[in-house]
């Protein structure tokens, strides 16, 4: 894995070198046209829009992996269970396995073209659709917080879409994750006050 975090974004090719994932050249001139017949079809053809609405998708979706997993493993049980146990500051570590656990997040990003202030055309919005899929992963939880993830695999599938028609085929991956992955600043809270982890010193 690389040093950058991991994205929604680097996962949906939408980053031409972004995170090890570069996407093909051929799948960002097909995305291109698709965003540019999306905005002609909306009465912005003179704009030529196409790159700057790649642009804007590119940086609404740099959201870290780690973050929307973060966002569904606080509703977990199992996590939550763990998590309470070391919200007093002591030391309590736990382990939970993970196999065959998915993940769907969804985000609808809206975009509007202003010429001198003034709202030019109609406001569009994209459906983005990202379905995650872990196999064989471990979590380490201290003091609640998860602070490692441990070996598994990744499997992922984007969907981008405007008023229901895709502009893309779905991209999918599939990542091998490191031996031992210690999560940036201190990993992801699961509960309790908002403090520094004990992992971090």
């Amino acid at each position: 894995m690389p040093d950058a975090p991991l994205t929604i974004s680097a996962l949906g090719g939408l980053e031409t070198e972004t995170s090890g994932f570069p996407a093909s050249q051929a799948d960002r001139d097909k995305l291109l046209r698709s965003l540019r017949e999306t905005a002609d079809f909306a009465g912005l053809a003179k704009y030529n829009l196409g790159e700057r609405l790649l642009d804007f998708l590119a940086e609404s979706l740099r959201k870290p992996v780690a973050d929307v997993m973060g966002e569904v493993w606080r509703q977990r049980k199992e996590l939550r269970d763990v998590a309470k146990k070391g919200e007093d500051k002591r030391d309590v570590e736990g382990n939970v396995e993970l196999f065959d656990h998915a993940i769907t997040w969804e985000l609808h990003p809206s975009v509007e073209l202003q010429a001198n202030g003034v709202q030019v055309g109609p406001t569009l919005t994209f459906d983005v659709k990202a379905e995650l899929k872990l196999d064989g992963v471990e979590l380490i939880i201290k003091n609640a917080w998860i602070t490692r993830i441990n070996a598994g695999r990744l499997t992922s599938t984007i969907s981008l879409e405007c008023k229901t028609i895709p502009l893309m085929a779905p991209c999918k991956k599939t990542i091998d994750l490191p031996q031992h992955l210690d999560l940036p600043g201190g990993g992801i809270r699961l509960g309790g006050e908002p403090r520094v982890p004990a992992a971090v010193t």
